[in-house]
């Protein structure tokens, strides 16, 4: 996790991110990263949405995203850059492997 929080702060530190509004719907990772001084807002225009996925597609670098990270907005109303927290268990070799993860798990 201290990577994962170091990566996270070179991010913020390369984009001037600081003290930015990022949109996060995941309660669970505002706790997370709570302590980046960042303002977390339900706003497209934020700086960046941040959020998890369900797959990271090996095959075409792909992120397959479902309504449990998105809660049902459309891409526009979605800020223009995202930072996505995942970890390798969420790799899949293809698309169709990671659709049929979502599937399974209605």
């Amino acid at each position: 996790m201290n990577e994962v929080m170091e990566a996270f702060d070179n991010i913020l530190l390369e984009n001037d991110w600081y003290e930015k509004d990022v949109m996060c719907l995941i309660p669970q990772l505002k706790e997370r990263f709570k302590g980046f001084n960042l303002n977390f807002i339900d706003s497209a225009k934020s700086t960046f949405f941040l959020t998890t996925c369900e797959s990271l597609v090996a095959k075409n670098g792909a992120i397959l995203l479902s309504s449990n990270q998105v809660k049902e907005k459309k891409l526009k109303e979605l800020p223009f850059n995202f930072i996505i927290f995942s970890t390798t268990s969420r790799l899949v070799d293809t698309i169709s492997e990671g659709l049929q993860i979502i599937k399974n798990q209605s």
